[in-house]
């Protein structure tokens, strides 16, 4: 499978990279080559972890953003609806008072079923 180890010494390895690239310039011009190709890798796996973030983060403040308008939306709905209150704790701990509804902070699940609930008392109330 695997050939055996061998060690070698260093005036050996030395004398190999000589007959190999022929002289002192060419080593020291592969090791500068190398060093400059190790950098760029760096350089660039940082770069692709910066891009990574700044995508990261942007796709979080847009979900959020997105997310609070659609909250605005439904709370200028549930401002049209006065005098009900809508009780959903059992299953999301959410209360929503309609009459005071100025600041309705939920969680994003909770979201749709709020949503649900909104839309069942409107086309049970507003369609008859």
């Amino acid at each position: 499978m695997h050939g055996s180890m061998k060690l070698y010494l260093r005036l050996q390895v030395e004398n190999r990279s000589l007959e190999v690239h022929g002289s002192e310039e060419a080593i020291e011009e592969k090791r500068e080559q190398r060093e400059e190709s190790q950098l760029k890798r760096k350089k660039k796996a940082f770069d692709k972890k910066v891009k990574h973030c700044e995508w990261k983060f942007a796709v979080v403040y847009t979900e959020k953003r997105i997310f609070l308008i659609h909250i605005h939306m439904v709370q200028k709905f549930i401002m049209k609806m006065t005098m009900f209150t809508l009780k959903h704790a059992h299953r999301v701990d959410i209360e929503l008072n309609l009459k005071r509804c100025s600041s309705v902070s939920v969680r994003r699940k909770d979201f749709f079923v709020i949503l649900y609930i909104i839309l069942y008392f409107h086309f049970v109330f507003f369609s008859l």
